[in-house]
C-alpha cells in the first residue's frame, strides 16, 4: 500500500447559474455554489446574491429578487429577437456573467396527423411543417402538452353508482421519426438544427404512443386539449441539451472520452439560455 498525496490546487467555489428564459414567462432562475473535486461539503443554494438582467445596450432591465431555496424571480418578460445579459454578485463569490438571446419567431405552416397500430400500441404520427430563416443558423425544440380527464365508475357501500373524474395536464413522451431529430435527457423533448434545410420549408415528424387508452380496470380517459410546441432556441440552449445527452450516455462507459457539459457562464458554471415557444393547439 502506498499513500499518494493529492497535490491538485483546490479552487474557490463559483456561482452556478441555472436559467432558461422564454417569451411567455417572467424571469425565474436558480443559483447554487459549485463543489471542488475533493470537496466533502454539502450542496448549497445561494440566497443572498444580487442578480441583474441587462439588455443589449447594457441598460438594466430588472434586478431579480430572491424567493426561496436559491430561486430568484422577476416581473418582466424577455422579448423575441433580443439579447440579454446577467450579472450575479454575492458574498464570498466572484461576479459571474452570461449572455444569450431569444431567437426570431418561427412560422408554422401546418400540422398533419396520422394514427396507426404498432406492436399492439396505438401511435399518433405528427408532422410539423414550418419555414426556416436563411439569415441565421437556427435551432429548435419540440414538445407536446396534453390535458386529460379520467372517468371512473364507482359503486359505494350502499349500492349507489356514480362517476368520479380526475383532471391532469402533462408533457408526453415523443419518439423521433425524422432522422434529424435528436433525443435529450428527457423523452418529452426533441431538439434539432437546420443544417439539412437551411432557409427552406421543413417538416419534422415524430410520434406519440398510447395517447388515449383504457387501463386494466376499464377507466376511461378523455382528451381535453393537445398543444404542440415548436420552440426556437438559442445556440447555447441547443448545445446544452446535446452535451447533457452525450454526457449521460458516456458516464457509465469507462472507455469513453470525457464530455464537457456546455456552459456559457463566465467566471462561474451553468447556463443562461433563451427560447421562444410557438404554440399550435391541435385539439
Amino acid at each position: 500500500e502506498k499513500i499518494i498525496e493529492f497535490d491538485v490546487e483546490t479552487t474557490k467555489p463559483k456561482v452556478v447559474i441555472n436559467a432558461s428564459f422564454e417569451t411567455d414567462k417572467t424571469w425565474n432562475l436558480h443559483l447554487s455554489s459549485s463543489l471542488g473535486i475533493i470537496d466533502t461539503s454539502n450542496f448549497s443554494n445561494i440566497e443572498n446574491a444580487t442578480v441583474i438582467i441587462f439588455n443589449d445596450q447594457n441598460l438594466i432591465i430588472e434586478t431579480l429578487q430572491h424567493d426561496s431555496l436559491g430561486f430568484y424571480k422577476g416581473n418582466t418578460i424577455a422579448q423575441v429577437g433580443q439579447k440579454y445579459s446577467i450579472e450575479v454578485s454575492g458574498i464570498n463569490f466572484n461576479n459571474a456573467y452570461a449572455t444569450d438571446s431569444i431567437p426570431i419567431e418561427t412560422s408554422i405552416i401546418e400540422i398533419d396527423t396520422n394514427s396507426y397500430i404498432e406492436n399492439n400500441n396505438d401511435r399518433l404520427n405528427i408532422l410539423v411543417r414550418f419555414n426556416d430563416s436563411l439569415l441565421t443558423d437556427n435551432y429548435y425544440k419540440i414538445a407536446v402538452r396534453i390535458g386529460r380527464e379520467k372517468y371512473e365508475i364507482i359503486t359505494d357501500t350502499n349500492g349507489v353508482t356514480y362517476i368520479d373524474s380526475n383532471y391532469k395536464e402533462k408533457w408526453v413522451n415523443l419518439k423521433p421519426e425524422s432522422n434529424f431529430l435528436e433525443k435529450t435527457l428527457t423523452p418529452k423533448e426533441l431538439i434539432f438544427n437546420d443544417n439539412t434545410f437551411n432557409g427552406q420549408e421543413a417538416a419534422a415528424l415524430f410520434s406519440i404512443k398510447n395517447l388515449i387508452k383504457k387501463n386494466k380496470d376499464d377507466d376511461k380517459y378523455h382528451l381535453e386539449f393537445m398543444t404542440i410546441y415548436l420552440y426556437g432556441i438559442s445556440y447555447g440552449h441547443y448545445n446544452y441539451h446535446k452535451s447533457m445527452k452525450i454526457f449521460e450516455e458516456n458516464s457509465s462507459n469507462i472507455f469513453a472520452q470525457p464530455v464537457q457539459v456546455y456552459s456559457n457562464v463566465a467566471n462561474g458554471h451553468g447556463v443562461f439560455i433563451g427560447a421562444h415557444p410557438n404554440e399550435f393547439k391541435l385539439y
